[in-house]
């Protein structure tokens, strides 16, 4: 897990848009709702209300990180990487 520091310094790398980085972040969250949904969570609903669910909470859990503003959004969506240069790699794509 990366460090705030380093999260830090490669984040000044890049002039990066923070609807760009709020997209990521929810494509990001909506992932985790499908995996968990794929897993069977929510298992006591029926499949269209055990979705409906699970990507409602993405929803919400993308906005109360995108309100935390661009910082929080680079935080969370480092949380996906292991290394600098793997967090250089997903800022750079955004940034392009």
């Amino acid at each position: 897990m990366l460090t705030q520091e380093q999260i830090e310094a490669v984040a000044a790398e890049f002039d990066l848009d923070e609807e760009e980085l709020g997209e990521a972040v929810l494509d990001a969250c909506h992932r985790a709702a499908s995996d968990r949904y794929n897993s069977g969570a929510a298992q006591d609903l029926d499949d269209e209300d055990a979705h409906e669910l699970l990507h409602g909470q993405a929803d919400r859990q993308a906005s109360d990180i995108s309100n935390g503003g661009p910082g929080a959004l680079i935080s969370f969506l480092a949380q996906y990487c292991t290394t600098q240069d793997e967090l250089r790699r997903l800022l750079g794509g955004l940034a392009s």
